[in-house]
């Protein structure tokens, strides 16, 4: 039989349509024989399971040109092109109509689709539902896959990442760092969260904010932008538990507050609030006490906030020093066997209802002078001395006082 062009020939329309005409050259005048369509399609799976065809310009190897079935049920309106293992059937099909299909019998666990470059996978849907892919285009050569469940699944090794110029400029990662932990992050440089309550545009929002700043440091915080609405920041856990602040090592917190609301310092006497002469609160104010049950130290004054300030001419002259705390060398002119001086203190911290201890700090004959504020008012005191000798002294008498605020009510 000679080659036989099936692309130019002309029908012979006296034929069944969908049949095949069979004869050899020498039996053109005979009867030939006809065969129908799907007969010679099983003939020919019978003859090899290799396809070979070369495509060319406009032309494809093989082409479906009819018209996709629609309109009939679930189980009857079968795809254009069917790839299913005899005795299996599906009732799920689209009634609007499928342009492949493939369904594989139950138990499969195989790939429904496998699609490879020289051996490599690059997309594969399994039997299970799982799609799997390593575009190295679109996703840098790692995993991508949609779970049954309906979650996306990505491998180890890559990320989900975004960008302001397309696919190929992603600046935004969000990636696995560990089991169980995600992490958001691009090299070097620092990243933001933003978790927003109200959105209009770019510059009117509110919102949660973690964010690097360029100092190195982190901020944690509300913020709001335009028309957006500033507000409060809470920190919260569930009734009976405390909140820690930790330096270092989580497991050994510095600071709790408890389920009570107690502030406690994480370990008995290690944490002082403030530092000498930097960094100090500015005022503490206490509803009913603050109490020093510790052994050393005390509740006092503190290098820096004292001053001193000497007296001239003779024990009465007065003096000033605007200080809560220090020392007053006194003149060292004689006083008399049994006899007082008093000099005032002006100092702008003393109210009128504040307490003045003063005592004698150095200077003085053990046991020989008396000294006390006898008066206060507000921005002074009067500061006497008794000599409580029967022989007059001429000593330059060193005092220290304090200042204790207090009120009337």
């Amino acid at each position: 039989m000679a080659n036989f062009d099936f692309k130019t020939a002309t029908p012979d329309t006296s034929f069944p349509v969908g049949s095949f005409l069979f004869g050899a050259d020498s039996q053109a005048a005979a009867t030939p024989s006809i065969y129908a369509q799907s007969t010679v399609w099983d003939y020919w799976k019978t003859l090899s399971n290799t396809w070979s065809a070369n495509g060319a310009v406009s032309a494809p190897a093989s082409t479906g040109t009819g018209t996709w079935y629609s309109g009939g049920s679930a189980t009857t309106t079968k795809p254009y092109w069917l790839i299913e293992p005899t005795g299996t059937t599906s009732t799920g099909w689209s009634t609007s109509g499928t342009g492949l299909g493939v369904n594989a019998a139950s138990g499969f666990t195989g790939n429904l689709i496998d699609l490879q470059t020289n051996g490599t996978s690059r997309f594969k849907v399994a039997g299970s539902g799982i799609i799997e892919g390593s575009i190295a285009a679109l996703f840098g050569g790692v995993g991508l896959g949609y779970g049954v469940s309906g979650e996306l699944l990505i491998s180890s090794s890559g990320a989900i990442s975004i960008g302001s110029s397309g696919l190929n400029s992603p600046d935004t990662y969000l990636r696995r760092d560990a089991a169980n932990t995600l992490a958001l992050r691009n090299s070097t440089t620092a990243q933001q969260f933003n978790v927003y309550k109200t959105w209009t545009d770019a510059s009117n929002y509110s919102r949660f904010q973690v964010d690097w700043q360029a100092g190195a440091w982190l901020t944690i915080g509300p913020i709001a932008a335009g028309t957006g609405t500033a507000y409060d920041m809470y920190l919260d856990v569930p009734s009976g538990k405390s909140i820690f602040l930790s330096h270092g090592n989580a497991n050994t917190p510095r600071w709790q507050m408890n389920a009570s609301g107690h502030f406690l310092a994480g370990t008995d006497n290690s944490y002082d609030i403030g530092a000498s002469g930097a960094t100090r609160p500015r005022t503490i104010y206490a509803a009913t006490s603050i109490l020093n049950t510790g052994t050393a130290g005390g509740i006092g004054y503190g290098t820096g906030s004292g001053g001193t300030v000497s007296q001239s001419t003779n024990k009465s002259t007065g003096v000033t020093l605007n200080k809560s705390n220090g020392t007053i060398t006194m003149d060292a002119a004689s006083l008399a066997s049994l006899a007082s001086v008093s000099f005032t203190l002006t100092n702008s911290l003393i109210a009128a209802t504040d307490v003045v201890i003063v005592s004698i700090k150095s200077g003085a004959t053990a046991n020989s002078y008396v000294v006390g504020v006898v008066a206060t008012a507000a921005g002074s005191c009067v500061v006497q001395i008794y000599n409580s000798t029967l022989g007059a002294l001429a000593e330059a008498v060193v005092l220290s006082f304090a200042v204790i605020k207090a009120v009337a009510a």
